[in-house]
């Protein structure tokens, strides 16, 4: 079995274009045109577009070494992120020549190499795997056994907690299941846990239930929108699919109750994803973006108006809280289910399509297996009720905190939102600048976030493994340090998780605005009590910084505060992008 990752069947005529000194080596992955990476109108609906150019791959899916689903994921669409961040060991362009049907006088050039960034991230993967077998990349056989006992831990614990009522028990087997969805499913829905396109299938299907979250849901989420677009609003699912929680400093500041109370306002909703994010991405989003839509292909003719449309359609969040009218989704993610639906990525395979739904329906019965096992005794006293209940929610919760605590404070801190991250003109420097990265010489960390304390080297490579990130790390860094795109990072992920609260503690205050909503700067009196109320938070969840002068800001709209290291864009190319500058 071929190698997904190389994109290529096996024996292809792939040849590895010659080496070329980096000024000679396109700075930037194209023009904004083609690092949209969403549909648009202009896309047809049966191409894939990379680089500007579209290709019809139809005949090619069946061959596709990374399964069919894979490269359906990208069909429609703008998806020349995918396709460069996938095929990392080889690059199968030659095989696509065949397929252009761009019209005559509208194809732009296709670059040898995405970026000099990227180009020489690639040189360091090969360099690393080279003197290894073939399929090194890929999990272990070390980590498939750890896998295998913290599944059956998470099936011990929910079986005990059942049985004996106990709720701390229940609660660890939701935690036992994060850590295998996060090391079998996560790989897998990347192709980075075999070489085998149905291994890693099964392996997302098993490893993704019945704690966290479905198989295509997360697809549509993760894969298709949070990779390509991360922290960018209106397009990253997970930048803000929560109306009442403000994530980003670019959406509107709207919550309601001033300065003192929009902070723990914010931070209440905030806490409120911390317990049920996984319940809905389990149980709830299956329903309404895969089964609603496809119900409404197969026996209304085409699915609603709210599931049509490019990524440029999509509703801009809004919160409202507290006032009329009430707050708006992110639509984002309908716009991705729609375009999930009506490809027929979901209904490629009989077996994918009935896999997920039966672990929906292991998640809905695992939800309501309290009620069902012991039902309630004493239907009048409250107690039993309130004992049940807490049965049922208790792997949820921990779950969601497990999967909260490790994939969000990546992303959401002010450090990978500040303005000179989201304007990189490299798409795949970006990538890694949009992380936080932690603990990052820890193997007991790496197998318990399944490698996601370094997301910088996971969304600049998603095909490798989370087994080899720890060892990549040093080298992918002096890359990142090359190009001046170094990630943020923090020592522990209790820091990372201080950062992160404090950073969403103040932009529900309106502390950090977006470059559309910078007004005045603060009051020196309030900007004075801003920085007293961020030092106390950072101590309460053991920051060790000690002091607002020991920690690493970043400056902001509301407080020009000196960087600890410098960001610098990369020089404009020749399209006219903007020019380089220190922020």
């Amino acid at each position: 079995m071929p190698d997904p990752s190389d994109g290529v069947a096996a024996g292809g005529d792939v040849e590895m274009p010659p080496s070329q000194p980096h000024d000679q080596l396109p700075t930037d992955a194209g023009t904004e045109s083609e690092r949209t990476n969403g549909w648009e109108p202009s896309i047809p609906t049966d191409v894939w577009r990379i680089h500007g150019r579209d290709y019809d791959l139809t005949s090619f899916v069946n061959d596709h070494p990374g399964g069919p689903h894979m490269i359906m994921m990208g069909k429609g669409t703008d998806c020349t992120i995918l396709f460069e961040t996938y095929h990392i060991i080889n690059e199968p362009r030659k095989r696509l020549a065949k397929h252009d049907v761009t019209p005559d006088g509208q194809k732009p050039p296709v670059p040898e190499r995405p970026s000099a960034f990227m180009a020489d991230v690639r040189t360091m993967i090969r360099e690393h795997f080279k003197d290894q077998p073939k399929g090194t990349h890929k999990s272990s056989w070390l980590r498939t056994l750890l896998i295998f006992v913290t599944w059956c831990l998470m099936v011990a614990s929910f079986g005990y907690g059942l049985h004996f009522r106990s709720v701390p028990i229940s609660f660890a087997s939701g935690f036992f299941g994060y850590v295998v969805m996060v090391n079998l499913a996560h790989d897998g829905s990347h192709g980075a846990y075999s070489t085998k396109p149905k291994v890693n299938l099964i392996a997302h299907l098993i490893g993704a239930a019945p704690f966290v979250t479905g198989q295509y849901t997360w697809w549509m989420q993760h894969v298709v929108s949070h990779h390509q677009h991360t922290n960018e609003v209106g397009k990253d699912v997970d930048s803000h699919h929560f109306p009442f929680v403000r994530w980003h400093r670019n959406v509107p500041h709207e919550i309601s109750g001033g300065r003192w109370c929009a902070g723990p306002h914010n931070m209440a909703w905030h806490i409120l994803t911390y317990v049920a994010s996984t319940l809905s991405m389990s149980v709830i989003h299956p329903i309404h973006f895969l089964w609603q839509p496809l119900a409404g292909k197969l026996c209304c003719g085409g699915v609603s108006e709210n599931f049509k449309g490019g990524l440029e359609t999509a509703i801009t969040p809004r919160h409202y809280v507290g006032c009329c009218p009430p707050p708006k989704f992110d639509s984002a993610f309908e716009k991705v289910a729609g375009n999930f639906v009506l490809q027929g990525v979901a209904t490629l395979t009989n077996f994918a399509l009935l896999g997920n739904l039966f672990i929906w329906m292991v998640s809905f019965l695992c939800l309501f297996a309290p009620f069902i096992y012991w039902g309630v005794e004493s239907p009048a006293n409250p107690m039993d009720w309130v004992h049940a209940t807490l049965l049922a929610f208790a792997p949820y919760a921990a779950s969601s905190m497990s999967f909260m605590c490790i994939t969000q404070i990546s992303h959401i801190q002010e450090d990978t939102q500040h303005e000179a991250v989201l304007a990189n003109a490299d798409p795949y420097m970006k990538q890694a600048m949009t992380s936080m990265d932690y603990s990052e010489r820890s193997y007991v960390v790496q197998f318990l976030t399944g490698g996601l304390n370094l997301q910088s080297i996971h969304h600049t490579v998603p095909v490798i493994s989370c087994v080899h990130y720890t060892d990549l790390y040093p080298k992918f860094i002096a890359v990142c340090k090359k190009h001046n795109c170094e990630p943020a990072h923090s020592p522990t992920m209790c820091s990372a998780l201080s950062k992160h609260l404090t950073y969403v503690f103040r932009l529900g205050r309106g502390d950090v605005m977006g470059v559309v909503d910078v007004t005045a700067s603060e009051p020196p009196n309030k900007a004075k009590k801003g920085r007293k109320q961020r030092m106390n938070f950072a101590r309460l969840f053991g920051d060790g910084s000690g002091d607002e002068e020991a920690a690493t800001p970043i400056p902001s709209a509301t407080s020009p505060m000196t960087p600890a290291r410098p960001m610098t864009l990369p020089a404009a190319p020749a399209s006219g992008a903007a020019p380089t500058q220190a922020v």
